[in-house]
């Protein structure tokens, strides 16, 4: 019969023993990785667009509308920022020759880049003509996908997607 030995005179170690701290391991282990895949799951759906076939049909329409934007030659100043009452966007829209673009109705909407349930939109109320200002109310700082998009008379004239930070 072999005997085992320890090196501080505590138990002896036995095949037994091993086998229960390699059980005890695994189960952190396989715990840990369940904990992760659960929020994983659970905070990002991983979904860009709800219909990639619904997408691909309207791509055509959105490169056509894109070429129209271009075409329109509108300049585009954008300000965002963190205040004291949430996010603040201003935007002003000129023509090509200088004039303000009046009478738009002008959406500013932050997505957020994990969870869509933290995407909010805003209405831009017009201050002056060509000038518009929002607040999205409860923003706090951090990273937002700004989607900017002006209509008029039910057709949109301007779409923008701009990485944004908002900070303090």
């Amino acid at each position: 019969m072999a005997t085992t030995r320890t090196t501080d005179g505590g138990r002896p170690v036995t095949g037994w023993t091993v086998l229960y701290w390699m059980l005890a391991f695994f189960a952190v282990i396989f715990a840990v990785n369940g904990v992760f895949i659960y929020y994983a799951l659970g905070t990002f759906p991983g979904l860009e667009v709800a219909s990639s076939y619904k997408a691909g049909q309207e791509f055509r329409a959105e490169v056509e509308a894109a070429h129209a934007q271009d075409e329109r030659g509108w300049t585009v100043d954008l300000s965002a920022g963190l205040g004291d009452a949430g996010a603040e966007i201003a935007v002003t829209f000129t023509s090509r020759d200088g004039y303000p673009e009046a009478g738009l109705t002008v959406t500013a909407e932050l997505e957020h880049p994990t969870m869509t349930s933290g995407d909010r939109m805003v209405v831009l109320a017009e201050t002056e003509p060509g000038r518009y200002r929002g607040i999205i109310a409860g923003e706090a700082a951090g990273r937002r996908m700004l989607v900017l998009t002006a209509t008029r008379g039910g057709e949109r004239l301007f779409m923008s997607r701009n990485a944004l930070m908002l900070a303090n």
